[in-house]
């Protein structure tokens, strides 16, 4: 004699019960990693840190376009302007945080500037006279002179400040000056701020996104992928990988290092936010070495 049984529940979402604890508690919250890139997320991260601190951010190293192509281009760097940005959206607001540091890390030169006057701010910074970083106490103000002095020391007389974010210059001057290694400077400048959440690189590495579309040409660049900075395309993505560089088709690839693994592999939720399809959420999955193969994404 056989018997069936159905055993179900109601659910609702949210779940108003858990909304508040984690909201009552966020050190206890959920790890929910993201794959993202830009700055899409970034208003959604700002609430989101208000219901856990563990939530994990991969973002896409692979920018080539606005402030941060000039340092790439000066440097040959990693685009580290979305992991600013995503940086200061986990920043901690409340009154444990570091204001000081996050003004200073969101201010930009003025646009509109004779390059005397923005060299002249720049000299300011790093002296430690400016009013953005005469009110941070040491040792953080000497640190962050520090990252900027080698940034100010290694860039042409003609190289364009106007615009440029004062946190991007810092955090590529820690690059230069740290064996040319992104990671330790994330994770330096996450405590700086007093980041509510963790933000990692997908990759440590200065690599570019290349595509063939299905009319045969190629495409190299993120910047002119997006059509944000340029036309659009003429024609749908056929083909997507990283790229050595911006002149030459040179397709590469490395393998991500093991604790994005160990990330991926204990999060309690992984989510794909807004944003490109093809350089936000596709770039994040080229690099080889995931716990699932790209090809199945």
């Amino acid at each position: 004699m056989t018997s069936s049984l159905r055993v179900w529940r109601r659910m609702v979402m949210p779940d108003p019960v858990r909304v508040h604890r984690y909201q009552s508690l966020p050190e206890q919250g959920p790890k929910v990693l993201f794959f993202s890139g830009g700055s899409a997320l970034n208003k959604v991260s700002r609430v989101f840190k208000e219901y856990t601190h563990h939530s994990i951010h991969l973002v896409t190293p692979f920018d080539s376009g606005g402030s941060s192509a000039r340092l790439r281009a000066e440097f040959d760097i990693p685009a580290v302007g979305d992991l600013r940005s995503r940086l200061m959206a986990l920043a901690d607001e409340t009154v444990m945080g570091q204001p000081e540091v996050y003004n200073l890390f969101t201010h930009r030169l003025p646009q509109q500037a004779e390059l005397s006057v923005l060299r002249a701010q720049l000299q300011q910074l790093v002296a430690g006279e400016h009013p953005l970083i005469a009110c941070i106490p040491n040792p953080m103000k000497a640190l962050i002179q520090m990252h900027l002095a080698v940034t100010q020391a290694r860039i042409h007389d003609n190289f364009d400040l106007r615009g440029a974010s004062i946190g991007n210059l810092i955090m590529a001057g820690g690059y230069l000056n740290n064996q040319q290694q992104l990671d330790p400077i994330v994770f330096l400048f996450s405590r700086l701020v007093k980041a509510l959440g963790e933000v990692k690189t997908t990759l440590d590495a200065s690599l570019h996104l290349g595509v063939e579309l299905e009319n045969g040409e190629t495409v190299l660049g993120q910047h002119n992928i997006t059509g944000k900075e340029t036309q659009v395309l003429p024609s749908p993505i056929k083909r997507i990988w990283l790229n050595k560089g911006l002149r030459h088709i040179v397709p590469t690839n490395c393998y991500i290092a093991d604790d994005r693994k160990d990330a991926i592999e204990g999060a309690d939720l992984i989510c794909y936010p807004p944003g490109s399809f093809y350089s936000s959420l596709l770039a994040n999955l080229l690099p080889g070495g995931w716990p699932f193969h790209s090809s199945e994404c």
